[in-house]
């Protein structure tokens, strides 16, 4: 909710995430899809299944969640896609 009660509206939440990472001296560039990707990263990083994964994120393809394991270990995302795929 906002301050009014109301909802809070995508570009609010640009603006708090602009002023967040301003006064926190990090890149004002930063965005909250940023935040969304950094979090997916951080999941599959510590062990989540890549299945999981795209459930969080409301993804169709499984391949679409792959590009938000950048920089993740490739050996283990790949073992991931290979077994969720024979399912």
């Amino acid at each position: 909710m906002n301050l009014r009660g109301g909802r809070i509206t995508t570009r609010s939440v640009g603006r708090l995430v602009k002023r967040t990472a301003q006064a926190k001296d990090l890149e004002s560039t930063i965005h909250p899809h940023f935040l969304r990707h950094a979090c997916a990263s951080h999941i599959l990083e510590n062990g989540a299944r890549l299945t999981d994964v795209q459930k969080l994120l409301g993804h169709t393809h499984l391949a679409t969640t792959l590009t938000y394991s950048g920089g993740t270990n490739w050996k283990r995302m790949r073992e991931s896609y290979d077994h969720t795929s024979k399912l």
